[in-house]
């Protein structure tokens, strides 16, 4: 004996069999949400990609001390500082790489502009590093899927544009390692980590 044969027809009432067929037509006809959704593209992840960054990447510089930001593992090797130099040198140069014309106050190159923002005291280079970030990130929500799928160059290596974003956001990613590598040396608790 099954629950079915259990069931006889007079047990379901009228009223009950009325909501289940109300409850069954609604949850058929309601869309799936995620159906509903178009799936994110290459762009729109990079966009989202470059935003969390610029949140941790703005936080965590703000974490450390002024005695921190000099803090380096070992001579010869980038301190606090010069990570977030690196980094404004990159969100202001990248984009020209793709044909955008870099900020006003950028100098032309990665040395001259690491050297330009080198001579800033921390406070200025993290708000470059903010405004860095967003038009990086303006520069990348821009692009057209033409644009995106076009040739490009990294370095010296052909590849697609957004290959070559895909690359750039990926050096990023590394620094960000950098970064938090040395915040856990100096006992600086990343702030999303909380």
């Amino acid at each position: 004996m099954t629950v079915f044969d259990r069931i006889s027809l007079p047990a379901l009432r009228p009223a009950r069999l009325a909501g289940l067929a109300v409850t069954l037509a609604a949850f058929v006809a309601s869309p799936d949400p995620a159906a509903a959704q178009e799936p994110m593209g290459t762009a729109a992840q990079q966009v989202q990609d470059l935003e969390t960054m610029k949140t941790k990447f703005v936080s965590l510089a703000r974490a450390f001390d002024a005695d921190q930001m000099e803090w380096r593992p070992m001579e010869g090797v980038r301190s606090v500082k010069d990570v977030v130099d690196l980094m404004v040198a990159e969100v202001h140069l990248f984009p020209t790489m793709w044909g955008f014309e870099a900020p006003s106050q950028a100098a032309q190159g990665f040395g001259p502009e690491i050297a330009r923002v080198g001579a800033l005291e921390p406070d200025a280079a993290i708000a470059e590093l903010e405004t860095g970030f967003d038009f990086m990130i303006e520069s990348v929500s821009s692009l057209t899927p033409e644009q995106l799928h076009g040739p490009s160059n990294w370095f010296g290596t052909s590849m697609m544009l957004e290959a070559a974003i895909a690359a750039a956001i990926g050096d990023m990613h590394e620094h960000l390692g950098q970064l938090i590598a040395y915040a856990r040396t100096n006992h600086v608790v990343p702030p999303w980590s909380g």
